[in-house]
């Protein structure tokens, strides 16, 4: 995927308002986003000829969601 995705690793127990935020319950959780919208990464198999299907465009599979906005610091 190199050049094509960004890829970033988040520490759950660090950083609770972004768990909250996109409503992560387990770990591993992969949510790809798109264009402005978001989807979630949910089949059996963790591997990286599933991920790389997922990328390459079985993610229109899963339900589109919005990005949630942060939340306000005020």
């Amino acid at each position: 995927f190199k050049g094509r995705v960004i890829v970033a690793k988040v520490d759950m127990a660090e950083n609770r308002e972004l768990v909250d935020r996109f409503k992560v319950k387990e770990c591993p959780h992969i949510i790809y986003f798109r264009q402005g919208k978001m989807y979630r990464y949910d089949l059996p198999k963790l591997d990286a000829a599933s991920l790389r299907s997922f990328l390459d465009g079985f993610y229109k599979n899963s339900k589109a969601e919005n990005v949630p906005i942060p939340k306000s610091k005020l």
